[in-house]
């Protein structure tokens, strides 16, 4: 048991410690992480993908696809929001 000690002190029960702390510290980390990950996913699925084709016979906003694209390019801005794409 003495080997155990030093200053009067247990340092297995010492090393089980900082070994729990460390763990704690890591699971916050992975969580910060994990949590920052998904507020930058959410934000990025927001994005929005705009049409422009000069020769669309159906320009219907939010202009989403080569059907419904405007047929110019001011169209698709006004209707964008931060973020979002604008294919011409």
């Amino acid at each position: 048991m003495a080997e155990n000690t030093i200053f009067g002190l247990n340092l297995m029960g010492l090393m089980v410690r900082i070994s729990n702390l460390r763990n704690a510290a890591m699971k916050i980390s992975c969580l910060r992480l994990t949590v920052a990950f998904l507020l930058l996913l959410a934000f990025r699925i927001s994005a929005a993908v705009l049409y422009v084709d000069l020769n669309s016979t159906n320009p219907v906003p939010p202009y989403a696809d080569w059907s419904t694209a405007a047929t110019n390019i001011q169209n698709a801005i006004n209707a964008a929001n931060s973020g979002d794409v604008v294919l011409v």
